[in-house]
């Protein structure tokens, strides 16, 4: 038995002494980011599981892990015989709610690693079936043992105010929005977990999760009042920059230590508007038990005033998106021009990692380079290290997912490189994969389409080949923020439609269409996308989607055969596109590289 079979069996034994049927742990931190600190990576140090989604289960005589259709490939490497992989969406693999409910009886878990939602989600199907579940959320045993074997820390650390000439709005405004949204809904007050959402209302930036520069923190704003608390810590070096900054806003800086007793006394017997899916547990106990406060949820108005970003914002935007696709640009020819013999996929990451934040505006990664060659590009988010990664070779293909943290915006951008021979169900694959995201891209429609109404667009060349990846199309991406951002977002599945908003000029969406043989190889061709007005025609209103990355397709990937007349079109206009935007920046050895790599 290996280490994460001994924590899993630890767990076990303290759920018989406390008579205990389950018990839930996820990667999950107060605030429920996506991305969470290694502090609160609870999940990946008791199951040895490290993908962003996953969430583990313990029972009497089990231990399963549910995860989506990114991880399966990596969930059966990493897992072992620890746990069993639940594959979420597959045929006759029941959701954990349902499995949770089917078993009845007692489920605990630590109240600050657990959402609020999914615990309301699994008392609801208990209801509607009769089952009766005991919830104990007080049960830290996955923090006790990592307490115990690992000298894990929680370490604020300092945030920055950004300038006014980065930002269209003050926190003032913003602040002044959230009020008119508090009367519209006729609550109270309004409080946000939302990391980004709170660094987006007060235009302060941190640096608490790796490559998100947020900040651990609460908003709470009433009709009067606008509080943010924070640690101590992220304000010790520029204490009284950060509150006079505040207080010229009108917002007061208080202790995050004191935040759950506050909370509780601030909230008594009001309205709170809050978001669930943003709500720990924890968080919730304190508004609901101790505080008897009225909830009122939160629709994805403010998730859209965020999204939507400002004439300001979206000139730093395409500024940043160029200097990022010239460093992309430089570095596949940097690669390709190498002895790729003697590399490998850590090598290639370092490379890339490193000539990007050479930038001088470039203050850190937007997440961790996915650099991945043959086999390994069909783990969608497969991460190679220094002691387990694969030697290039002169055959087949290279994928490399990357994005950088900009003063002036927030970058993620996909290419798959060829590196030698290739089969033609390769090149095939991977013109479909193009002419997918170049229909996405070419796309016009019409206003209050939601991204599932486009979705279609970037599969279609995909199914027509019997083929389909496991993941939406597109994401939201934040400005000088996350990564990953909503409420927008191009899919197939329809999610709650309260929370998501259709994709209007100002927002910003990837465009990442796939193939993931497993075992074999992996391709992805990413852009990142800004919706714009197209026209207004007999009283519709049309929008289209202009490309911010500008970084060149493999054009010896390139099979014009598959492709009808508009795909080449597509094809022809976004490689002269790219090769004027990028000609100024490159030197005469670079631009006479990519004249031949953009031709088919």
């Amino acid at each position: 038995m290996d280490k994460y079979g001994l924590r899993i069996k630890e767990i076990r034994e303290r759920m018989v002494e406390d008579e205990i049927d389950m018990y839930l742990i996820d990667d999950a931190d107060p605030y429920c980011s996506e991305y969470v600190d290694g502090y609160y990576k609870l999940r990946t140090y008791i199951s040895g599981f490290t993908g962003s989604n996953g969430k583990l289960l313990i029972t009497k005589d089990g231990a399963y892990l549910w995860t989506d259709g990114r991880y399966f490939t990596q969930a059966k490497i990493e897992l072992k015989s620890n746990a069993k992989l639940m594959e979420m969406g597959r045929e006759g693999v029941p959701t954990l709610q349902d499995f949770i409910v089917d078993k009845g009886g007692s489920l605990g878990f630590d109240e600050d690693n657990i959402n609020s939602k999914l615990i309301a989600s699994i008392m609801d199907k208990a209801g509607a079936k009769g089952v009766n579940i005991t919830v104990f959320s007080g049960l830290k045993y996955a923090r006790e043992i990592v307490n115990k074997e690992e000298k894990v820390i929680l370490n604020p650390k300092e945030v920055r105010i950004l300038g006014d000439d980065l930002v269209d709005l003050t926190a003032k405004k913003k602040v002044e929005r959230v009020r008119e949204y508090i009367k519209k809904k006729n609550g109270d007050i309004y409080i946000s977990a939302k990391l980004d959402m709170n660094m987006f209302l007060t235009n302060l930036r941190g640096n608490d999760i790796k490559f998100n520069p947020v900040a651990f923190s609460y908003v709470v704003i009433t009709t009067d009042d606008a509080y943010l608390y924070l640690y101590p810590e992220s304000y010790k070096d520029n204490r009284d920059e950060i509150i006079k900054y505040l207080s010229d806003n009108g917002i007061k800086l208080l202790n995050m230590n004191n935040f759950k007793e506050e909370i509780s006394i601030i909230c008594n017997g009001r309205k709170v508007i809050a978001s669930l899916d943003s709500i720990s547990f924890g968080l919730w106990e304190s508004l609901v038990k101790n505080a008897d406060a009225k909830y009122i949820p939160e629709d994805n108005e403010l998730e859209t005033f965020k999204a939507i970003k400002g004439e300001k914002e979206i000139g730093h935007m395409k500024k940043i998106y160029l200097k990022d696709s010239v460093i992309l640009t430089k570095f596949i020819y940097k690669l390709l021009h190498s002895n790729i013999e003697t590399m490998d996929e850590y090598d290639a990451m370092v490379m890339l990692d490193d000539m990007r934040l050479e930038d001088e505006d470039c203050y850190d990664l937007s997440f961790n380079t996915i650099s991945a060659y043959g086999a390994n590009a069909a783990m969608m988010h497969y991460e190679c290290t220094k002691d387990n990664k694969a030697d290039l070779q002169r055959k087949g293909m290279y994928l490399v997912d990357s994005g950088g943290q900009y003063n002036g915006g927030t970058t993620d951008v996909t290419r798959t490189i060829r590196l030698g021979d290739c089969t033609d169900d390769m090149i095939r694959h991977y013109t479909k994969t193009a002419m997918g995201m170049l229909r996405l891209q070419n796309s016009v429609f019409m206003k209050d389409s939601l991204g599932v109404n486009l979705d279609i667009l970037s599969r279609m060349p995909l199914w027509e080949e019997g083929i389909d990846y496991k993941c939406g199309t597109g994401h939201g991406i934040g400005y000088m923020l996350n990564v990953h951002e909503g409420p927008h977002y191009i899919s197939q599945k329809i999610r709650n439609t309260s929370q998501v908003s259709p994709i209007v000029p100002g927002m910003i969406v990837s465009d990442e269409p796939g193939v993931y043989l497993e075992g074999e190889y992996g391709i992805r061709i990413e852009n990142i996308l800004l919706c714009v007005e197209k026209q207004k025609n007999m009283g519709d209103t049309f929008y289209k989607f202009e490309p911010l990355t500008l970084v060149p397709l493999d054009g010896s990937l390139i099979d014009k055969k598959y492709m009808n007349s508009d795909d080449v079109k597509y094809y022809d206009e976004y490689q002269q596109l790219v090769f004027d935007a990028l000609s100024p920046y490159l030197d005469a050895e670079e631009i006479s590289w990519l004249k031949d790599y953009i031709k088919a």
